[in-house]
């Protein structure tokens, strides 16, 4: 599952908005709500974005020869520009999460509400 999630997601950094993280955490959410626990998909969730965001965050940032993260660290206060690239990480994964949080919900309300429908 998380496989097929990190790389949906890498597809779609590269030409995508950055809000794409949150339409593939709310559509695995959705698709897989009744098939694994809450916190696995949670979990694997925030793993992928963050993995994936991290990795973004210092391919850009060697691209720029080390501008952007020095360019954050002054932004943010950060004690060290390589931080950067962990808090994208965790910007990334908790939208995942939240969004796949959200899918989670949806289906659930779908599936009491096509039971209250049957009575």
């Amino acid at each position: 599952m998380i496989y097929s999630q990190v790389a949906l997601i890498l597809l779609g950094s590269f030409w995508a908005p950055w809000w794409w993280l949150a339409v593939v955490g709310l559509l695995y959410g959705w698709r897989f709500a009744a098939s694994y626990s809450v916190f696995k998909i949670f979990s694997s969730s925030f793993f992928s974005g963050f993995i994936v965001w991290s990795i973004f965050a210092y391919y850009f940032d060697a691209r720029s020869m080390g501008k952007v993260s020095f360019w954050l660290a002054e932004l943010f206060h950060l004690p060290h520009s390589m931080i950067a690239y962990l808090v994208a990480g965790l910007l990334a994964g908790t939208v995942v999460a939240s969004s796949s949080y959200v899918g989670i919900q949806l289906n659930f309300m779908r599936i009491k509400k096509v039971h209250s429908n049957q009575r």
